[in-house]
């Protein structure tokens, strides 16, 4: 885990926050922290809230979780996935990133949320869609860097993109509802794009192709190494040097070749003379 400046920002706002809120709403039986997840229909001013329009809530919704188990796995999550990608991209990327992706994704849902009525009145607190986007962040920056996931399944980053899809399809199937996993769709999807530049398909054709060659060449390359290791027990043998020239021998041919050049007949002995 790698603690990066800004994701330390984000950790601890989450846990605060987070705290906060379950305080206030077990023990003071205020249901005011759930004004700040996302709900579409508030965010333009028609939703608990009417008529204010609720539009902190574009920010604060991936900062509220109200489950333990939930919690410490963001904030595991933020450390492995989100302080890897800091550290590499830098803390301008970085933050560029996550609060675009948050903003933007809120933003997209809310406008999917005029022509879908049961979009709009649903609520999103937690940080998992924007998780999931690090998630297939992390997998295509680093596709073949291998990973103890949870310290026990060994697992390619390329790997994390598809089971982060996966969860997303097989949470959707046993929910029989799309509308909740809205913003997960459209934070994975913005990441890819994000990520790999793929604003035009062919652009992002290049990119599946490039990835396929590199994996290619090193699966032969690992291979190759596995043959070399199979026959590590035989011994090369070099080739015997060449042998001596024999210096009469060379004098001779000096002799041939500088005979050669006043008859005409050096040419063929000493091979050594060209006009």
């Amino acid at each position: 885990m790698i603690f990066t400046p800004w994701v330390k920002r984000i950790m601890i706002a989450t846990a605060t926050l987070s705290i906060l809120s379950a305080i206030i709403m077990m023990w003071m039986g205020s249901t005011m922290p759930l004004h700040l997840g996302l709900q579409p229909r508030s965010v333009w001013g028609g939703g608990d809230l009417a008529p204010i329009p609720a539009v902190w809530q574009l920010l604060t919704y991936p900062f509220v979780h109200l489950q333990v188990f939930g919690l410490l796995l963001a904030m595991l999550m933020y450390g492995w996935f989100g302080g890897t990608l800091e550290a590499w991209w830098g803390s301008v990327r970085f933050f560029k990133f996550f609060f675009g992706l948050t903003v933007g994704v809120a933003a997209i849902t809310v406008v999917l949320s005029f022509f879908w009525p049961a979009l709009a009145e649903a609520r999103f607190l937690g940080p998992f869609p924007i998780i999931a986007a690090m998630i297939v962040a992390f997998g295509l920056t680093f596709p073949d860097r291998e990973i103890r996931l949870f310290f026990v399944l060994p697992v390619k980053g390329i790997h994390l993109v598809w089971i982060s899809v996966g969860i997303t399809v097989l949470s959707i199937i046993f929910s029989g509802a799309l509308a909740p996993f809205v913003p997960h769709i459209i934070a994975i999807a913005s990441s890819v794009l994000l990520v790999t530049g793929s604003w035009r398909g062919r652009r992002m054709w290049l990119y599946v192709r490039k990835w396929q060659v590199e994996s290619q060449i090193k699966r032969e390359q690992e291979a190759r190494k596995r043959r070399v290791e199979k026959v590590g027990h035989l011994r090369v043998v070099e080739p015997d040097d060449p042998p001596e020239q024999d210096d009469s021998a060379a004098g001779d041919d000096d002799d041939g070749g500088g005979k050669g050049n006043g008859s005409g007949q050096g040419n063929g002995a000493g091979g050594r003379w060209f006009h």
